[in-house]
């Protein structure tokens, strides 16, 4: 008992020194503002992107970009069983931006893919194909902040 209470104790003392950081909380140096001025396409894709455009958008920052997203979200089949049901997919997202500027507008496109197995369970599948979404959605505002901070 004594050691399961002094375990507790030192995880207790330690969790909170661990040197964990929100990735894109206030104080870091990704002081950007982007506004969305039109989306079109896929409507789960393009609310998550806007989701995490608001969190990392900052209102005072000097750095401003209009931009315009347009999502493709593709469900392809790539293997099927000997019963013809299909058993795997290719989850496919291509999100083209439109970067507008002052002199003329700059086109960036990013592209996700993953192969993933048919579940029999439709309802695991489709929470599955959402957090996909989701890991999606991260990675491309990651590459577009990269691609808008390296072209300030």
């Amino acid at each position: 008992m004594k050691k399961i209470s002094f375990f507790l104790l030192l995880l207790i003392f330690f969790i909170p020194h661990c040197g964990y950081t929100p990735i894109y909380n206030n104080d870091n140096n990704t002081k950007i503002k982007i506004n969305i001025l039109n989306t079109e396409g896929d409507k789960k894709i393009n609310n998550l992107l806007i989701s995490d455009i608001k969190k990392i958008s900052r209102d005072d920052s000097k750095n401003e970009f209009d931009i315009k997203i347009k999502t493709n979200f593709n469900k392809i089949i790539t293997a099927k069983n000997t019963k013809g049901v299909a058993s795997n997919y290719q989850l496919k997202v291509t999100t083209n931006f439109e970067i507008i500027k002052e002199n003329g507008s700059e086109f960036v496109s990013f592209e996700e893919k993953i192969n993933i197995r048919n579940n029999s369970n439709l309802f695991e599948q489709k929470k599955y194909e959402n957090s996909i979404k989701i890991t999606f959605a991260k990675s491309i505002i990651n590459k577009l902040i990269n691609k808008l901070l390296i072209n300030e």
